[in-house]
Formats: C-alpha cells, structure tokens, sequence
C-alpha cells in the first residue's frame, strides 16, 4: 500500500506519515525543505544513514525536483503551489520509483503555511502566496493524481475488511470554520479547503474515491513534542479563540496556560492524535464527506 503526505517532513503530516508507516504503507513524502525532508525519511527508516545530498546540476530538474529514497519509503522536495512541480513530465517517473509502478491508496494533503498579519497590512504578494500553498495548491496535486491515475478507483469489498477503498484527507483548521483576526487569508484558504472536501466528494463517490477533511484546534508542533512542561517556546498551530486567533510564538507561560484554560480539555493536541484521527478515516470504508474536529471540544464553546 502506498500513501502521498504534502507537507509531511515536520508537524502534522510528519507524525501522519510515521503512523502510516507503521500501519505497512510505504509513504511517499512532498515538501519545500530538504533538510527537513531528509530528516524525516532518516526518522521513517531509522536504521538507514541518511541520504547524501544530491550533487548540483546531476539532473535537469535538480534546481526544482529532488528525491531520495530508502527501501520503503521516498521523498521529494517541491513547492506544491508551483504548476511546475505538477508537470507529468517531471513527477511521473519519481512517483513511479516510489510505487514500483504502482498506484496511491491514500493522498494526504497537509502542506500549508500560516499568517500573523492583520489583513490591511499583509502584502499582495504573502495573500497571495497563502491561498496558492493552502489551496490552489492542494487542488492542483489532486487533479494531478487523479487525472494521471496515480489514485485508481475501485469499489470496496465488503467481504474483505483489508481492502480498502482509494482515499483522499485534506487537512482544514478551525479558521476556516470560524474566522480570525490575523489570518484573514488564511481562514479564507481553510475555508476553501472545507468547501474543496465537500464538493469533491459528491464528484467523486460514485467512482470508488472517498474524500474526508480532518480540522485540527491547537496542536503542538515539532517544538514542543514529549514535553508536557511548556516552560519553553510554545508553538500554536491550526488555533482559533475568541481574542487570539493567528499562530503565535508563546514565550509567556500564563498566555500558554490561558489557552489551554480555554479548551475543554484543558491541553493542547498532539499531531500523532490528529494522526489517529486520519488513519481511521482511511480505514473506514463508509467514511466519505466526513469532516472530522480535533479540537478538544473547541468548537463547542
């Protein structure tokens, strides 16, 4: 079984991609930073070196494209929001390596960026460049796979509980159902991305495709991760309250303390909970147009 995560070298989608991993998919991971990508295929096969880096000008997509692979799993520096990245031409025989001439049972789209501007003074060209990452981008890769028939649909078999219907999960937020002050782009890029779920769904059911979307509250990153203290740097992701509502570097411990205050769980989410959360939406063959909270009750108050 194979699975594409966007934006799967950190975070959330590099703790979807380790669940998967473990569940014998063999993951195929897209994302701008190399270094981060080789980090995190070194974590996926932590018993391989990782990979040397690839000599400047040994291909000619080298300035655009990278990949890198171990036995299972691959990797492949990109901007997802580029057309460029999306040509057959260049992404076809790398996806091929990382298939084996295959196909993908899952795509996850988790790439995205943040805003921590008020709308008036955020520039033409960072609006910009929200929507096409968050969006455009992600509607882009799915045509993509769909159209080149890297996700290839088919009907469940009820009968056989470990045949698995083709799925796609798009990861939203809760600003794209509530709004912000501060990420006025990026609520709106959320909210498309709810709309993208729902609307693919209804074209797509009938053809053996499920569409799901999981909205995380807020999640702590990779620079909090096994720590429960929070004495140092809190990083906020995906986080909607009624007076903060932007991603936002938490230096002052009462601040952290009085958004956990406002979950009714009383704690920030970790990614391998949202990661549950993916993998039973994958799993679960009645599970299309699911739009699934990871919030901690948030979205009740």
């Amino acid at each position: 079984m194979h699975a594409l995560v966007t934006g799967g070298s950190r975070g959330i989608g590099l703790a979807i991609a380790h669940l998967l991993a473990r569940h014998k998919y063999n993951v195929t991971l897209i994302s701008r930073s190399e270094s981060s990508l080789r980090a995190a295929l070194h974590e996926l096969r932590p018993s391989r070196p990782p990979p040397q880096s690839q000599p400047s000008g040994s291909s000619p997509v080298a300035a655009t494209l990278t990949a890198e692979r171990t036995n299972l799993h691959h990797a492949i520096m990109g901007d997802v929001s580029s057309p460029s990245f999306w040509f057959p031409e260049t992404l076809n025989p790398e996806l091929r390596k990382a298939t084996n001439n295959g196909s993908y049972n899952v795509l996850v789209n988790c790439a995205g960026i943040k805003q921590n501007s008020l709308f008036i003074r955020t520039p033409e060209p960072s609006l910009q460049k929200i929507i096409e990452t968050n969006l455009t981008g992600m509607m882009l890769g799915t045509r993509y796979l769909l159209k080149e028939k890297w996700i290839r649909a088919r009907k469940a078999n009820s009968s056989d509980p470990d045949n698995h219907t083709p799925v796609i999960i798009n990861v939203a937020s809760l600003l794209g159902m509530k709004g912000g002050r501060g990420a006025v782009a990026y609520s709106a890029s959320k909210a498309g991305v709810l709309g993208f779920t729902r609307a693919l769904a209804g074209e797509l059911g009938s053809n053996g495709v499920r569409v799901n979307a999981i909205v995380p509250g807020y999640i702590e990153t990779d620079m909090t991760a096994g720590t429960s203290s929070y004495k140092s740097h809190i990083q906020v992701s995906h986080i909607y309250s009624p007076s903060i509502a932007k991603p936002i570097l938490y230096t002052d411990l009462s601040r952290s303390s009085n958004l956990r205050a406002s979950i009714p769980l009383k704690r920030f989410g970790r990614p391998e909970e949202v990661a549950d959360a993916v993998l039973f939406l994958i799993r679960n063959n009645y599970a299309h147009n699911c739009v699934l909270n990871i919030d901690g009750g948030l979205s009740a108050t």
